[in-house]
Formats: structure tokens, sequence, C-alpha cells
């Protein structure tokens, strides 16, 4: 288990592309994925990882997902 920080590198704002996150390598099973103090509208999907655990950060701007680009993520209770 990792933390991996979105840095929005690509530029596209797509949660599965591996250039958002640092290190250019996209989350693994049972990481932690923090969305820090940038900005960005955040779609696509991660549904393929399990146990991700999210945090959003005060200064985080952006938004998850809309009704035409959702974000597609699977949760679970702990």
């Amino acid at each position: 288990m990792a933390i991996k920080y979105w840095d929005g590198g690509a530029g596209t704002g797509v949660i599965s592309t591996a250039a958002n996150w640092d290190g250019d390598a996209l989350p693994a099973n049972g990481d932690t994925i923090i969305f820090g103090d940038n900005s960005a509208d955040i779609t696509g999907d991660l549904t393929s990882k399990t146990d991700l655990k999210m945090v959003v950060g005060n200064q985080w701007t952006g938004s998850f997902g809309s009704s035409s680009t959702p974000l597609e993520m699977d949760l679970v209770s702990l």
C-alpha cells in the first residue's frame, strides 16, 4: 500500500491517466489517493482498483464527475 498524490501532470483531469499521478503511475489496489491543493474537474474510471482510500484536501477546488462525464469508483463500507 502506498500514498499516491494527484498532480494533474497530463492536464486531462482523467483519473485513469498515469501522468496525472505522482511518479506517472496509477494507484494500485489498497493505495491511499490524495487530492491536495490544486484544482481539476476529475472524470474517468478506477473501478478496477479495490480498497482505495480517498483524501481530499481543504484547498481542493475541483469537482468529481458530472452528469455528462462521470467519475466511477467503487466504494465500500469499513
